[in-house]
């Protein structure tokens, strides 16, 4: 039985106070499709592996979407690609184009939500989306292996997509996830204050870059809190 998402299913905008990106909309019946054919992928490939608690658990990973916010940037690069004149693209086919971006986004999807479920066993959290956490339910060894099992579908994907440049962006970016769970506390937070906080000599150069990610950060509050929900 092929296991489908529902309105209940989704993220609703209703069900905030906070307003949503202008750019939400434009990619939300994409966005849903991406959602579904990642389903459909771990649904074929648990039953090729012959585990039905694996079909459970990794629908289980996907039935709460969240905002699939890395998805919808990628389609809505997708657009903006979309839009270079003939004489300067070098893509000869644009299904497939469009094809293989509608699969870097699954590939992205898969990436995040696998790093989520081996995150929340480290975690010992107890939420994960509004819904109860996957180790509750299928305990800790079975959660990460569902973590695994989405990243092999992540790498069936990106197979896919036959483009060395995006197989080695991925894998840097696995690194990088790798990485930031080893490094301490302390020095992320000093990462942070160095990139957000610019040290200037003088005065007045640094009230113009205060001022400046003032403004900034106002003109991105409505996205940021969006992201946050």
């Amino acid at each position: 039985m092929s296991i489908t998402i529902t309105a209940e299913d989704w993220p609703s905008s209703s069900s905030s106070s906070t307003a949503e990106p202008m750019w939400k909309p434009l990619t939300e019946v994409r966005t849903r499709e991406v959602h579904q054919c990642i389903l459909d992928c771990c649904e074929a490939d648990a039953h090729t592996v012959g585990s039905q608690r694996l079909k459970e658990s990794s629908a289980y990973a996907f039935k709460a979407s969240g905002k699939m916010a890395r998805s919808r940037v990628v389609l809505l690069m997708a657009d903006v690609a979309a839009e270079v004149p003939p004489s300067l693209s070098r893509r000869k086919d644009s299904r497939i184009t469009a094809a293989k971006q509608s699969l870097l986004a699954e590939v992205i999807e898969c990436e995040h939500n696998a790093s989520l479920l081996h995150d929340d066993v480290v975690d010992e959290a107890a939420t994960r989306r509004g819904l109860e956490i996957s180790f509750s339910l299928y305990g800790n060894q079975q959660a990460v292996w569902t973590g695994d099992f989405i990243i092999s579908v992540m790498i069936g994907c990106l197979s896919k997509i036959n483009e060395p440049r995006v197989t080695a962006r991925i894998a840097s970016s696995m690194q990088n996830l790798v990485k930031g769970a080893y490094r301490p506390v302390g020095e992320l937070l000093q990462v942070q204050h160095k990139k957000h906080l610019p040290c200037v000599d003088d005065d007045g150069d640094a009230r113009v870059d205060m001022a400046s990610l003032k403004r900034d950060e106002d003109e991105s509050t409505t996205t940021t809190k969006w992201l946050r929900q």
